[in-house]
């Protein structure tokens, strides 16, 4: 048997054999892909039963029935939106245990109600965020968050959970898919990563490479930004884009549609569009090199 990981108040075995890594295919979890009782935590103790706090922390519950009552509950009293995908992150970082949910506990501090720290689970907090709450993509806008709190160094690995779906655990296995294939360095080829971090391009060169890269990075508009690294990243695939930033695909399709003329007839073209893709992530290699820099990372 593996080694099991523990979620807050229960004892969960890890089975990742039946994770399916197809975008949108149905997930197969069942109800005893899960062991164990839960034992309440020190802080749940004192904790109203119905109240918000202990309702969150049955919604990582080692029963499926316990989760799906809660997150029932935590739609009706709209902690968490019912009609709007929610997006379910784990943060991971180098920082110690304390830090991390510091962090998990000030992203919810928004005075919005859109974030919320419902507990830990893998050993890592566990935020939820209910994305229509949030004026620009729910990942984008938690980036900027964790930036700003001073953690240039923490990673978010999320996936969404859809309004029609009644537990949240599937959609927690999937961060925790997506933070090993970011381990496994799946999601950067090491020619890459060689490319963004080992060689010195000149900046003027790479302005001239991808002009439209340069606008969008240089643009006040987060959301296109936002856009354009997602269905690249996505390799085209309006899909898969779409499950990246949690939107509807005529969401995207509107967003490509309104792009600068630059960057469109950049996209439109296989080479520049590859181009850019490159240029982009060297731009955001770098920033990440800097904001480093200036924090002491």
């Amino acid at each position: 048997m593996e080694a099991p990981f523990v979620v807050r108040g229960a004892s969960v075995e890890q089975d990742m054999s039946e994770t399916s890594a197809v975008p949108g295919a149905q997930r197969p979890w069942q109800d005893d892909d899960l062991a164990g009782r839960p034992e309440p935590a020190l802080d749940e103790a004192q904790a109203p039963a119905g109240g918000r706090l202990s309702v969150f922390r049955r919604l990582l519950d080692a029963e499926r029935a316990v989760r799906v009552r809660a997150l029932a509950q935590a739609r009706e009293r709209r902690w968490l939106d019912a009609d709007s995908a929610l997006l379910v992150a784990l943060i991971d970082s180098a920082s110690s245990d304390d830090d991390l949910r510091r962090l998990a506990v000030a992203l919810q501090a928004d005075g919005r109600g859109a974030t919320w720290h419902i507990g830990d689970a893998f050993g890592l907090p566990v935020i939820v965020t209910s994305c229509s709450r949030v004026p620009e993509p729910a990942r984008q806008a938690l980036e900027r968050e964790v930036r700003r709190l001073g953690h240039p160094q923490a990673r978010l690995h999320d996936a969404t959970l859809q309004p029609d779906e009644d537990d949240l655990l599937p959609a927690l296995r999937e961060a925790l898919q997506a933070r090993a294939a970011t381990d496994d360095g799946l999601s950067l080829p090491a020619g890459v990563r060689l490319l963004l971090e080992d060689v010195e391009v000149p900046i003027d060169l790479l302005r001239r490479a991808s002009p439209g890269a340069f606008a969008l990075w240089r643009s006040d508009d987060d959301a296109q930004l936002a856009t354009v690294e997602a269905y690249l990243d996505a390799g085209g695939r309006v899909s898969e884009a779409c499950r990246r930033l949690h939107i509807h695909r005529t969401t995207l399709y509107y967003r490509l549609e309104n792009l600068p003329e630059l960057v469109r007839d950049e996209l439109a073209d296989g080479l520049r569009r590859s181009v850019m893709h490159v240029v982009l992530m060297t731009l955001r290699s770098r920033a990440a090199g800097e904001d480093a820099a200036l924090t002491g990372g």
